[in-house]
């Protein structure tokens, strides 16, 4: 004699938008079904939705790292193509020495000032 179980169909989605530029929004979505015992159908099914909502997250963070890179090498190409700053100093100490006595300066000024 055959053992028949019923079967039930099961079908999960999740979607999301994101907004990285005012009305251009990035729509991600995923969906899974199965096919499944009706008796563990309710658990299917939120295995089912927090599969979609991880390949969703996973797929958002993603995005955003492929966009802030392509961002990143914007911003380096950019100043790579800037005019090489020179400087008036010879080396990192002699700056901070101008600066060290720049800013005992510009605080003496303050203290005789507030008197």
């Amino acid at each position: 004699m055959e053992n028949k179980q019923k079967l039930t169909e099961i079908a999960r989605s999740f979607g999301q938008k994101l907004f990285l530029e005012p009305y251009k929004p990035i729509d991600f979505f995923c969906s899974q079904k199965m096919e499944v015992p009706i008796e563990v159908a309710e658990e299917t099914s939120r295995q089912l939705f927090q599969f979609c909502k991880h390949q969703v997250e996973y797929d958002i963070a993603q995005y955003i790292k492929e966009k802030e890179r392509e961002q990143f090498i914007e911003i380096d190409e950019a100043y790579k193509n800037q005019p090489e700053i020179t400087s008036k100093f010879k080396n990192k100490k002699e700056q901070d020495e101008f600066d060290k006595k720049e800013w005992l300066a510009h605080n003496a000024q303050d203290a005789k000032s507030g008197d």
